[in-house]
């Protein structure tokens, strides 16, 4: 079983109060994983769960999720998953 950070960042996404404007979202989470493949799959399910983010996949512009890097870890290495880095986006 392999170790694993994987960098991912949101987009479209309503995190602020009332919901009104776009954000989107950085974030690191620690996986273990048979390979690199499995690992970016379990990343981004596990982070569709997380209670800011649930119900928004039918929004309109739809949300998006996408994996930007990931790096093998030692096994030994238990870090711990980062924040939402959350920034606004321009609804242009």
């Amino acid at each position: 079983m392999g170790n694993y950070a994987v960098f991912l960042e949101g987009a479209n996404f309503r995190l602020s109060e009332g919901g009104n404007s776009l954000s989107g979202f950085f974030i690191t989470k620690r996986v273990e994983a048979p390979d690199i493949d499995e690992a970016k799959r379990i990343a981004i399910q596990e982070l569709w769960l997380r209670p800011e983010l649930v119900g928004q996949e039918g929004s309109a512009p739809t949300p998006t999720i996408e994996v930007r890097v990931v790096e093998e870890l030692l096994v030994s290495m238990k870090m711990k998953d980062t924040g939402l880095h959350v920034f606004p986006m321009d609804e242009d």
